[in-house]
């Protein structure tokens, strides 16, 4: 316990100062998106800690109460599940609160005064409380995840090694070490939408960029010259509008054009849909949830 309680501390605290105070560049979109996949990576260990301890319990159930016929094999797994989920649940709020709370940046006369703590992500209610229950998902999910490779596993040397490897599987074709774009069509057709860690990416992600405006520095804009007798607004106002981008005038006769405006257009270039964040991310993780619970049984 002060295991899992100490990693989740000290992950949620690296998160946080490593993306201190994220602004409204294309960078801190891409940074917003690296935060929550840093999130995600942190199971493996806390998998790694549960482990042990299942196995022995299982050692004990098979050398006793299966061969005495005590009680049976699905007793066993949720005497396994049911301790583990209330610490999982404490410590997914304690790293919620290391990494998520914060508040907006304050108006004090012409000066914007930073008094919010952390990485800057969105503060409203349903913001916080969607985040809140998607991490809470996620705890459940590593339990049950780690359990399940336990189970088939016939000691813990063996059940450790395995954890990489179907970690490596989850987290490379969820759409962030490799664009789903740029997946072959192979992985594309199904395992990018097997891994329960896209619809996590999917609903966290959706959430604290939803209506975030996008003001892209120099370095990310592209620059061109409009024709002679035309405004960048008239010359790319309707390109820019229609492909959900921005152009300004840059001076000295040249127009700035930034990919993006807000947030939305951002993730939705990663196939992520605002729909995604109402109702369809929370139900296919819970799913997802059950699903390993039921092959646990």
């Amino acid at each position: 316990v002060q295991g899992k309680m100490m990693l989740h501390i000290v992950t949620g605290l690296f998160n946080t100062f490593t993306f201190w105070h994220l602004g409204n560049s294309y960078i801190d979109m891409q940074s917003r998106l690296f935060s929550i996949f840093m999130t995600l990576t942190i199971s493996p260990p806390l998998i790694q800690q549960l482990q042990p301890r299942y196995l022995h319990f299982r050692g004990i159930y098979q050398s006793r109460e299966s061969n005495s016929k005590i009680y049976s094999w699905l007793a066993f797994v949720v005497s396994t599940i049911l301790p583990e989920l209330p610490y999982s649940i404490v410590a997914g709020t304690v790293y919620f609160n290391c990494w998520y709370v914060s508040k907006a940046p304050s108006q004090c006369i012409s000066l914007t005064i930073h008094r919010y703590w952390g990485v800057g992500f969105p503060r409203d209610s349903f913001s916080a409380g969607y985040t809140w229950m998607m991490l809470m998902l996620f705890e459940c999910f590593y339990v049950g995840f780690g359990q399940f490779i336990a189970a088939f596993s016939p000691n813990e040397l063996f059940a450790s090694l395995l954890v990489p490897s179907f970690f490596t599987f989850v987290v490379s074709f969820c759409g962030v070490v490799v664009p789903y774009v740029a997946l072959p069509h192979f992985w594309q057709s199904w395992m990018y939408w097997l891994t329960p860690f896209h619809y996590l990416l999917e609903g966290l992600l959706g959430v604290v960029t939803h209506n975030v405006p996008i003001h892209c520095v120099e370095r990310e804009e592209a620059f061109f010259s409009p024709p002679p007798g035309a405004t960048c607004q008239e010359y790319a106002g309707p390109y820019a509008q229609k492909s959900g981008g921005s152009v300004r005038d840059a001076g000295n006769g040249l127009c700035a054009f930034c990919q993006f405006s807000t947030g939305d257009q951002f993730v939705s270039d990663r196939t992520v849909s605002r729909f995604y964040v109402g109702c369809n991310s929370p139900g296919r993780n819970s799913t997802g949830c059950q699903f390993q619970y039921l092959l646990l049984s």
